[in-house]
């Protein structure tokens, strides 16, 4: 077996993976999905969590937006009705006002129109009134702006209840976008991988070894190579996974967690994907210095 010496490392020689194949050959203790069997732990600790504070995490959310909304706040986005977001102009008088306003103060939202001067219950019932003869003939009566708003950051529900599990280390969460589809839903995107997700699958996500793999070759090229392998990813060795789990253990313990940002609305995302996607792409990411780039580690598909 040709196992190359370099500065005090193994690197394999294309011939090596003769040694991954006899491995899975020859260990019936590998179960053929290896690595959703070793995910299997951090899963359940998923779904207990999820059962367990959900309710919890959003309702304190609930609160917290609540006592946080601005006349600036995105409607268009949170209601999926860009025509939420307008503005009028009085032709007379110049003045400039939203043309719609929402409260939900009281539970359910109440919108009002401004110049019907007219208060309803529910994004329905609003786009009902949008589309009446007496809406819009007073409508004509002014000057109609489209107004994109300033974006304020939501909550992440994901970010919260990430702050409670700690039963493996994760890698690349500031790439995670968080779409708030409605007061209950949301929509995970991963810009790294370019996948979706729910509440539930994106953890498996998040410590998946193709993930993983995404964050270092972006991040820490000198380690990534040495987990190249022609061997696919589900039927990697139990011991190889473990090893990357402690190469991500070790990145997360010297530079932290990386953040969510969550946005109000698939409009929003929409409208915003590519600003969003070159901010995470600038933004510091923990990355491999000269000193710290696990050029040491031992090959880790070498049988230990």
């Amino acid at each position: 077996m040709n196992i190359k010496r370099f500065h005090g490392e193994y690197s394999r020689g294309t011939e090596d993976y003769r040694m991954l194949n006899s491995y899975s050959e020859t260990q019936s203790d590998v179960p053929f999905d290896s690595e959703s069997s070793w995910l299997d732990k951090f899963l359940i600790a998923w779904q207990e969590l999820i059962s367990n504070q959900e309710f919890y995490v959003r309702r304190d959310l609930t609160k917290y937006e609540s006592s946080n909304t601005t006349p600036e706040d995105d409607l268009g986005s949170t209601f999926n009705e860009p025509k939420l977001n307008a503005r009028v102009r009085d032709r007379d008088s110049g003045e400039e006002r939203a043309l719609y306003t929402c409260n939900t103060s009281h539970g359910a939202a109440q919108f009002t129109c401004s110049v019907c001067d007219v208060t309803v219950t529910g994004i329905r019932v609003l786009q009902s009134h949008m589309g009446g003869k007496k809406h819009m003939a007073k409508l004509a009566e002014y000057q109609v702006i489209d107004h994109v708003p300033d974006i304020r950051p939501a909550a992440s529900l994901l970010g919260e209840l990430l702050k409670q599990f700690h039963v493996s280390p994760l890698l690349g969460l500031e790439y995670i976008v968080e779409v708030k589809l409605g007061a209950h839903e949301e929509v995970f995107k991963c810009v790294l991988c370019g996948a979706d997700f729910d509440l539930n699958g994106i953890l498996g996500h998040l410590i998946s070894t193709a993930h993983r793999l995404s964050f270092l070759r972006k991040h820490f090229p000198v380690v990534a190579a040495k987990f190249s392998s022609q061997l696919p990813e589900f039927q990697w060795p139990p011991h190889t996974l473990e090893t990357l789990d402690t190469v991500a253990g070790r990145i997360e313990a010297k530079h932290g967690r990386g953040e969510v940002t969550a946005i109000r609305g698939l409009l929003a995302w929409e409208r915003e994907a590519p600003a969003l996607t070159s901010n995470i792409e600038q933004m510091k990411h923990a990355r491999e210095t000269p000193d710290f780039n696990f050029e040491l580690l031992p090959d880790p598909f070498r049988i230990k």
